[in-house]
């Protein structure tokens, strides 16, 4: 019998699923709509340089989560694992918002491409104190805690690629002003960690 009156209740926990929403919102752009964003942002692109800057995001991303984790273990010797797992998640969607600001101001494609794997890779910066917040959080409920946060990231992943065109259609094909979309939902979620008490 898991207690959902009292994980709905936590401020903690809808705190956890704001974060994760937002960290899967903007994330979700980088494998649904960023090969056409590159074709129509950059048509002189040759079919194998489109693949190859497509794979920049994915690839930091990843090695995002594997610094994210070792950071943490070693600031939270000194700062405590609460506090070391909010300032990583704080930081990491705060910086892959900034990230995504910069590379709107770059006209070279693979310019633009790292700053936007750097936001990959801030993104998943706060990806593993998501996770073991919600082992400490859950207890032994970690699982129906974990998979609840998980269903508001995917409720994101849901929502991006829809709202994407809705917002470029808006902004009469202006790809920036998804990315300005994007970063101020990352700002949510680097905020929304300040009230995570992630143990």
């Amino acid at each position: 019998h898991v207690p959902w009156g009292k994980l709905v209740r936590s401020r903690t926990v809808w705190m956890l699923w704001l974060q994760y929403f937002c960290m899967s919102y903007s994330w979700y752009f980088y494998i649904t709509w960023m090969p056409t964003y590159l074709r129509e942002s950059f048509p002189k692109l040759g079919m194998w340089e489109s693949a190859l800057l497509n794979c920049i995001p994915l690839f930091f991303g990843g090695l995002g989560s594997i610094v994210g984790g070792f950071i943490t273990e070693r600031i939270s010797h000194s700062l405590g694992s609460a506090k070391a797992r909010r300032l990583m998640g704080s930081v990491g969607l705060a910086s892959a918002g900034v990230m995504l600001l910069v590379a709107t101001r770059f006209q070279n494609p693979l310019f633009a491409m790292l700053a936007v794997g750097f936001a990959s890779f801030g993104n998943d910066l706060a990806m593993p104190g998501a996770w073991g917040a919600c082992m400490e959080v859950g207890g032994k409920y970690a699982g129906s805690l974990s998979g609840s946060m998980n269903m508001m990231g995917n409720i994101g992943c849901a929502l991006a690629p829809m709202c994407v065109p809705i917002v470029l259609k808006a902004a009469g094909g202006d790809w920036n002003v998804n990315f300005y979309t994007f970063a101020a939902v990352y700002a949510v979620g680097a905020l929304s960690w300040l009230f995570i008490d992630p143990v």
